[in-house]
Formats: C-alpha cells, sequence, structure tokens
C-alpha cells in the first residue's frame, strides 16, 4: 500500500515562462505506443522477458493512475533507484505524460547517497528495483517496486495535464561521492531537442534497418544515465527497434547475449569494450595482430569471419559514449571488420551534443554537432554550447548554474578540436590538463595512450604530481621501470614520465555508471602515500554473509560453522560463478574449507554443452511424427494409464513446471501419452546428467560404454526434447540459464524433484530445488502422481510386467518467495494428496 506524505518542493527554472509552447513529447508518447513490435527484453540472469511498445504503454498509464489515486502531480518529485528494466522505461514515460519530475538514482550507488537525495528532493514516492538494498522507513517516504508496476493493469486516467516544453521533466545527480550531490534540471524542451534531427539522421536507413527486423540493441547503460535513457526512448522508436537490458557485465555472458538474441549492436561506455577486447583477445589469439593488418571491410570481416560467427553475423556495430574511447581499443574493434561510432555530450546537455553517423563514422573523432546546438571552441580551446538541449542549471544551486554558463553558453570543461569536416575531437578534461614550466600543454590522455599499449601494461593513468606522473596496473613479470622507458621514448621530450608508482589494488578507481577514471582520487591517494580504500562493490566476504544472517563471518570461518544448507550451497556456487564469471568444478569446492579458500583460484570445469539441435524445425518435426505413431503408442501398451485431472490445464498458458513422483526410467514416456496434445509437444523433460558421465567425460570410459551412452543421450534429447540436469551442487548456473531460455521460448518443464527411482513405491523427500526453479523464473507448477509404474519397471529390474497404471494431474501452484525448503515440501504435499 502507497500512502501520500508531506509534498514535495516544486521547481520552477529560472528562466522558465507560463504557459508557453507544448511539450513535443506527448504526441511522441502517443505515436510510439502504437508501434506493432517487441520494445523491450529484459534479463534478469534467469530468463529474459519480453515486452511490447503497447505493453509499456499500458505501465505507464497504470502508473500514472496511481499517483492520481495517491495525490501525486505535475511538479511533485518520484525518485527512482533501479537495475535497468521495462518498469523504468515506465515510470519514466509516465511521469514525463503527467508533468512529475523524475529523479534517477544510480543503481550502484550507496544508500547513504541516496538519502541525502531524498532529503533534498523529498520525494512523494520511491520506485525501486529488486537489486538494490533499500531500508524502508515507513515514516519517510512511501514505496513501490517496478516488479509490480509491470504487472499493474489498471486503467489510465482519461485526461491528461497541460505540458509545456519548460516544465521540469528530470533533475539527475551527477555526483556525490565525497561531496553533497547536485542534481541537473531537465525540462521537456532539453528531452525532446534531439527528437527531430534524430529522426532526420534515421529516416533514409529506416527502410534498410527493416529488413533485419527485428533490429535489437544491447543497451549497457544505465538508465539513470541520459545517454542510456535517449537511446531506449527515443532512438529505438524511431526505427523501431528492441531495447535488450542485461543484469551482467560478465563479457561471456554479454558475449552469448548477443549471439543467442541476435543483437546487431551494442551501446556501452569504452570500458565494456576493453573488457570485450580482452575476451576476443583470449578466445581468438589471432587477432592480437589485429589492428596492424587493416585493409577494405570486406577483406576485415572475412579475414576475422570465425569472431563474428561467434557474435552471430547480425552483430556489426559498437556505439560509444560516456567517456573517451582509446584509439587502440576503437582500431581494434574496426580491424575486425565492426563500426565503432562514438558519441558525446553530458549530462547537461540532455545528453547528446554531437555523434558519428554509424554508416558515415569518422575514425578518432565523436562526430559532428546535432542540429540545432551551437558549438564554439575557447581561447583555451574548451567546448563551449548552447541550445535547446542545455539545462537551464542545477537544482537549489543559483551559485554553480551562474559559474557553468557565460553569456548563455555552456562551459563545458572538455578541451577540443575541429577537424577541417566540421568533426569534433576530444582532448580530454581542462582540468587535467598538465601544464609545464614552459606553457607547454599535455593531455594525459596522449601518455595513457603510449601506456596502455605497451606489453604488460593492465591499466594506467597520469596525473600532474610535480610533472607527469603514472599511476600503472601491470600483469605478472612486467617491470614498471621497463614500462616508462619504454614510453619516454615514444613520447615528445615535454610529455616525458618523470616518476611513477604502482597501484597497489586489482584495478584503478571509477565512476561506477560510465567507468571514467577518477583522477582526483588517484591524486589524493598518491600524495598522501594512500591508496582509495572503498571495497569491491561485493567482496567474497559479503557473499557468504548472504547465507548466514546474523553470523559474523570472518576469512577464518568454515563453511562448516555456518550450517549451510545443500540448497544455500547451491545458490553461493550459483553467485561465485556469476560474480567470477567461472564454472566451479564439483571437487574443487568439495575441498573448500575456510572462506578465504573462496579468494583462491578454484579448479574450473569446462561447461557442459546443452543441447540445442532439439529445439530445430527437423526435431520438432521428428516428434510429431514418431512419438504418436511409435513411441506413445508402445508406452500405452506397457503401461495403460488411467488418467483424472487434466481439467486443471484448462484456460492456462505456457510455459509451466510439471513436478511428479519418480518411479521408473518410462515416467517421462507415460506422462506425455497422458497428456492433451497441445501441451504434449511443448515439453522438455529434465534427465539425470550424472547418467550421461560417458557422453560428457569420454576421457574416463571405454569406447563402448561412450558410444552406447552417446546414441542414447542423443535419441532423448532429440526425440523427448529431453535436456541433462545435474545432481551435484556445483556447475549449475549454466544448467538453470538453459531453463530459463526453455521457458522464455515458452517450453513447460518436467522434473521429478525427488531426484531418484522408488524402491518402495512411496514418494520420497522433495529436493527445494524445484521451488528455486519455479519461484525465480515465475512460472506455475501442476503436481502429477504417477502411481503403479515402479510395479511395470522396478528400479531392481530391467523386465517390464505390462499392466494399469494411474496419472493424476493436480491444481497449479504458485510459488512466491526463497523459502524453497517449504516451498518445495508444499509441492511434495500437493502431489501425495492427488
Amino acid at each position: 500500500m502507497i500512502a501520500s506524505s508531506a509534498p514535495s518542493r516544486h521547481l520552477e527554472p529560472a528562466h522558465a515562462t507560463q504557459p508557453g509552447t507544448p511539450s513535443a513529447l506527448s504526441e511522441f508518447f502517443q505515436r510510439i505506443a502504437q508501434i506493432d513490435s517487441d520494445f523491450i527484453v529484459y534479463d534478469d540472469g534467469w530468463r529474459g522477458w519480453t515486452y511490447r511498445y503497447s505493453d509499456v504503454a499500458q505501465m505507464a498509464g497504470a502508473l500514472t493512475a496511481q499517483f492520481r489515486s495517491i495525490g501525486i502531480g505535475k511538479g511533485d518529485h518520484v525518485l527512482i533507484w533501479s537495475e535497468s528494466r521495462a518498469g523504468w522505461i515506465a515510470a519514466l514515460w509516465a511521469c514525463l505524460l503527467e508533468g512529475v519530475i523524475l529523479v534517477p538514482v544510480e543503481f550502484h550507488a550507496t544508500l547513504a547517497l541516496l538519502r541525502r537525495i531524498e532529503q533534498q528532493i523529498r520525494p512523494r514516492l520511491v520506485l525501486l528495483g529488486d537489486l538494490v538494498t533499500y531500508i524502508e522507513d515507513t515514516t519517510q517516504f512511501p514505496v513501490r517496486f517496478l516488479r509490480d508496476v509491470e504487472t499493474d493493469r489498471a486503467q489510465p486516467p482519461e485526461k491528461r495535464p497541460a505540458l509545456y516544453r519548460d516544465d521540469v521533466a528530470e533533475i539527475i545527480y551527477t555526483s556525490g561521492s565525497t561531496a553533497e550531490p547536485k542534481g541537473v534540471i531537465m525540462t521537456h524542451r532539453n528531452l525532446a531537442a534531439a527528437l527531430q534531427p534524430l529522426e532526420a539522421q534515421l529516416a533514409p536507413y529506416r527502410k534498410y534497418l527493416n529488413l533485419i527486423h527485428p533490429f535489437r540493441v544491447l543497451n549497457l547503460l544505465p538508465m539513470s544515465h541520459l545517454f542510456g535513457q535517449a537511446v531506449t526512448l527515443f532512438v529505438l522508436p524511431l526505427i523501431p527497434g528492441t531495447a535488450v537490458f542485461l543484469d551482467s557485465t560478465s563479457p561471456e555472458e554479454i558475449a552469448a547475449q548477443i549471439r543467442r538474441r541476435k543483437i546487431c549492436a551494442i551501446v556501452s561506455v569504452p570500458q565494456i569494450l576493453e573488457v570485450l577486447r580482452k575476451y576476443v583477445l583470449h578466445r581468438f589469439p589471432e587477432t592480437a595482430n589485429a589492428a596492424n593488418e587493416m585493409g577494405a571491410w570486406p577483406q576485415r570481416w572475412w579475414r576475422y569471419r570465425t569472431v563474428h560467427r561467434f557474435f552471430g553475423c547480425r552483430f556489426c556495430c559498437l556505439y560509444v559514449g560516456g567517456a573517451a574511447l582509446s584509439p587502440e581499443v576503437e582500431q581494434f574493434w574496426l580491424a575486425l571488420g565492426f563500426v565503432v561510432a562514438q558519441g558525446y555530450g553530458l549530462t547537461e546537455t540532455a545528453p547528446i551534443i554531437s555523434f558519428n553517423h554509424p554508416f558515415h563514422a569518422e575514425k578518432n573523432t565523436v562526430g559532428k554537432p546535432i542540429a540545432g546546438l551551437q558549438l564554439r571552441l575557447g581561447p583555451d580551446g574548451e567546448v563551449l554550447v548552447r541550445g535547446d538541449n542545455v539545462t537551464p542549471g542545477y537544482f537549489q544551486l543559483p551559485g554553480e548554474t551562474a559559474a557553468a554558463f557565460e553569456n548563455g553558453w555552456l562551459h563545458t570543461g572538455d578541451i577540443g578540436e575541429l577537424t577541417a569536416k566540421g568533426d569534433l575531437i576530444i582532448r580530454g578534461r581542462k582540468k587535467d590538463l598538465i601544464v609545464t614550466p614552459s606553457g607547454l600543454k599535455i593531455h594525459p590522455s596522449d601518455v595513457e595512450h603510449i601506456l596502455n599499449g605497451i606489453a604488460g601494461v593492465r591499466e594506467s593513468a597520469v596525473i600532474d604530481n610535480n610533472g607527469v606522473y603514472a599511476v600503472l596496473i601491470l600483469e605478472p613479470g612486467a617491470q614498471g621501470e621497463a614500462v616508462i622507458h619504454q614510453a619516454n621514448q615514444q613520447l615528445e621530450a615535454y610529455q616525458r614520465i618523470r616518476s611513477f608508482s604502482i597501484w597497489p589494488q586489482a584495478g584503478l578507481p571509477r565512476t561506477s555508471s560510465t567507468q571514467k577514471l577518477r583522477r582526483n582520487d588517484i591524486a589524493a591517494a598518491i600524495r598522501t602515500g594512500g591508496t582509495i580504500t572503498a571495497k569491491p562493490a561485493l567482496s567474497i566476504i559479503d557473499l557468504v554473509q548472504k547465507y548466514a544472517p546474523g553470523r559474523k563471518v570472518t576469512t577464518d570461518t568454515t563453511l562448516d560453522e555456518l550450517g549451510l544448507s545443500s540448497l544455500d550451497r547451491v545458490e553461493l556456487i550459483l553467485d561465485l560463478e556469476e560474480k567470477l564469471n567461472i564454472t566451479i568444478d564439483d571437487s574443487a569446492f568439495s575441498s573448500v574449507s575456510k572462506v578465504s579458500d573462496l579468494a583462491q583460484p578454484l579448479t574450473l570445469a569446462e561447461p557442459i554443452p546443452e543441447p540445442t539441435y532439439n529445439r530445430t524445425w527437423i526435431a520438432k518435426l521428428a516428434r510429431r511424427i514418431l512419438l504418436p505413431s511409435i513411441f506413445l503408442p508402445l508406452t500405452r501398451v506397457i503401461a495403460r494409464p488411467a488418467i483424472s485431472g487434466r481439467h486443471h490445464l484448462r484456460g492456462i498458458e505456457g510455459p509451466i513446471i510439471f513436478a511428479a513422483n519418480h518411479q521408473s526410467y518410462i515416467d517421462a514416456s507415460v506422462i506425455l501419452a497422458s497428456l492433451p496434445s497441445d501441451w504434449r509437444y511443448h515439453i522438455a523433460p529434465a534427465m539425470w546428467m550424472e547418467y550421461f558421465d560417458p557422453h560428457f567425460h569420454p576421457e574416463r570410459f571405454p569406447f563402448s560404454t561412450r558410444l552406447g551412452t552417446t546414441i542414447l543421450y542423443c535419441l532423448l534429447t532429440f526425440l523427448f526434447n529431453a535436456f541433462p540436469l545435474s545432481q551435484a551442487e556445483t556447475g549449475t548456473r549454466q544448467t538453470l540459464r538453459y531453463i530459463g531460455e526453455l521457458t522464455e521460448e515458452k517450453w513447460s518443464i518436467l522434473i521429478f524433484p525427488e531426484g531418484e527411482r522408488t524402491m518402495t513405491g512411496d514418494i520420497g523427500h522433495f529436493y527445494p530445488g524445484i521451488a528455486m526453479i519455479a519461484s525465480r523464473m515465475q512460472v506455475p507448477i501442476i503436481p502429477i502422481r504417477l502411481i503403479g509404474l515402479d510395479k511395470v519397471l522396478h528400479r531392481g529390474s530391467a523386465k517390464l510386467h505390462p499392466g494399469r497404471v494411474d496419472v493424476r494431474f493436480g491444481a497449479p501452484i504458485t510459488l512466491k518467495g526463497q523459502a524453497y525448503s517449504d516451498l518445495a515440501k508444499q509441492v511434495e504435499n500437493a502431489v501425495r494428496s492427488l
């Protein structure tokens, strides 16, 4: 329940006029609500969720009705703190339609920063995602979760408030890690300024882009970043295209998503491209010299066709913003045959100043200024801008606002150059310039470019510390003195490095959203002889602490002391595999004694390949022919099923999970034979992975065993759409991702939660994994009771005894929460009661 709180402080920008020109955003939203296409795909790490343009429009309309019901109106503040997801876009849409001022908070921000922002803006409502840790204070601000926004079906209000160009739309906070946060005011005029130029640029190419429908873009920028908002809410609807959001920044997961979802382009900060570059270099060592082998685009594409095959042949473009892209990273991706385009802007410019057209990108530039924006260079080369996209100022900071503008021109703080073609080159931040005693100016990025190109340098930062000073992170075996000597040979005399130090941590401090170097923090640490002491976002101890609430966890704590259940161990392994981006070997985890052992390199297991051929049209056709003509009639001869409860399936749409007690090897066949035909061909039965060890680990078994097991595995996966499910605690992340893929594609799952066949005919204990899968995948469970199959084919016998069996279907069960053992018991009781 949401109750209204004290009214927020309304904000009017200093230069606003009332009334004024109507906002262009209302008409734009009416247009995009009519688009008949997918808009958002959100992958939560378990499965993907797809929303069409009409779905998001409906969410936004329902949220505006919620605003009205609790008295939130034009000029009120709503704060949002969440991962990127469909509900985030709906919230922005709803606020813009109602004239409510949205205040996004960076997803990785601390709770302390959020509290400071709350006190400044006094929001009428706080909207939260599932991946933030918000401690609700019922005396302060009402809270609503975006997952509820995404399922709300309330009717939108018929009348909208009058909206004008100078109405405030958002307040974007740009800092606050060490000082008070600073809110940038964004008006409807600012947000709409780029619409017409973007539409004009895209119009000639829309018919070609529609040939590769659906045009999917992997948006790795946070929605709290205006660039991420602009791509999702303004650029993609003009194509129209689909935005894909991920919770993971693992290069392996990004590559898998690009391949599986047929991504055409990614939009990210430069640091993501650098991480992906290292991943590609590791996987394809032949790309190490790519930058030295340039040529025409078809030649480059063909030379590295294995890389394009790996990502999928639709993937062609990398669009970068938020920070400067290093020349070596840009050159690497260009050499592989990809299009690389950079954009430039600030939060204060909503957020675009210039951008490169992907089909006409100019290397090493950030493109031409957008139409309608005035840009000039100051005497010292600083980029100055003015236009409709430029902010009217900072929230409740008149001094900061006055300092940022001079005669209507915004000082960006960036040093730039303009090429003969009118393209903008950004040289660096004005405040970061190093000025020599003779007045010569050194851009740190120029020196870093040389350093980062030297073998053995993982990262570098250059600061002014009585001259050019380098801070290095080196690969094992690399020598700092040798690196500096090699760099100085390539630098001009006035640019040469005078001194250096080795940074003692794994990475240099960077901002959370755009991954820019925090040079001030680095310089302060060097001058005081310290380091940045902030701990990583989530340490090993933090991970373990999640599964031992109320216990003091240290590096010397043993896992036995914590009393972790088997499912706790499974979830801990899932977290470790996700955060460390590895697949952990079962025996390696079993040998772990203390928490400190988890920080050491663990033995990695090769991922078990999941079947994909079983979802091809050939496999589907084979099942349609062979199941009703051969396998199911044979099953009905062996086990004559008496079926009851099938009416529980009426009116239910897949995917669902069928949970049955386990009696024999032919249980799955009998259940398939008992299902209505419209369900039978949309099921994937789980089978015991360890039974097929000779197939997955052929080096351990003789040839005859391997051959027989492989033939059986291929037959079961091809003809019954079965998939392997491990009973071990480790290596389960991949299997759960596979189940997520199946449910996303509307396949229902058949699982036997006992994990083994009965010896006595009684129902055994249900493992909590069934509850974890159903709860995380957000699908209902249909319980199934099998009776008599243990007499047809007993666990201890290979001889068939044909006879009658009972197959009883129960009412659907919806599981919510994370008390998996209790939820599994609920499923077990439902099966027993049939």
